[in-house]
């Protein structure tokens, strides 16, 4: 409930980048409580996102722990409901 929906900003994700770039998988594991199956690649993935954000000038995102089929499928909902 607490990562659910929460917004992220540029400036939060550029802070995030900064500090995860300082740690090693077994510091982002323990301090950070990422899933080990993702310690090795989280930074590239906080890298992508930066990147995006910057390139497509978002301001902002809302934080999901579903899956990106599950956005796909609320954004179709959305279309087919708006008409």
């Amino acid at each position: 409930d607490k990562v659910a929906g929460h917004v992220l900003t540029l400036a939060a994700i550029e802070r995030i980048y900064e500090r995860f770039k300082a740690m090693d998988s077994e510091s982002l594991i323990v301090e950070m409580r990422v899933d080990p199956g993702r310690a090795d690649v989280i930074l590239a993935g906080v890298v992508i996102l930066r990147e995006y954000m910057k390139e497509f000038s978002v301001p902002e995102v809302r934080v999901s722990t579903q899956g990106l089929r599950y956005g796909i499928a609320i954004r179709d909902a959305q279309r087919l409901l708006a008409g």
